[in-house]
């Protein structure tokens, strides 16, 4: 596994993102490994994922339970579906683990 960080602090990251260098880059990273996983920040909040979804072979959204509005979900769905990208799924942190899911782990043991 290789990490790439984002580097310091931009004015306008959509700019950078966009740009054509950022797609060589991307290309390349498709060249050297099966799986690029890109993280962004808030759908709703900057234009940062969308623009990096168009870029991307599919869109998993992540939700963190307690969190995340309902409302917001849909929300940022419906921007990639306007958008054309590919979904994947939805990915949910911090859900509370049920008992019965405590018992099943328990077995498989």
């Amino acid at each position: 596994m290789r990490v790439i960080t984002s580097g310091p602090a931009v004015d306008n990251p959509a700019d950078i993102l966009d740009a054509r260098r950022m797609e060589t880059i991307i290309a390349q990273l498709h060249d050297l490994a099966d799986w690029n996983l890109f993280i962004a920040p808030p759908l709703l909040a900057f234009s940062d994922g969308v623009i990096l979804s168009h870029r991307a072979d599919g869109v998993l959204i992540i939700i963190r339970a307690g969190k995340t509005h309902r409302s917001d979900a849909l929300r940022a769905k419906q921007i990639l579906e306007r958008v054309n990208v590919r979904q994947i799924g939805v990915a949910m942190l911090n859900a509370p683990i049920q008992q019965d899911t405590l018992r099943y782990l328990k077995v498989k043991k």
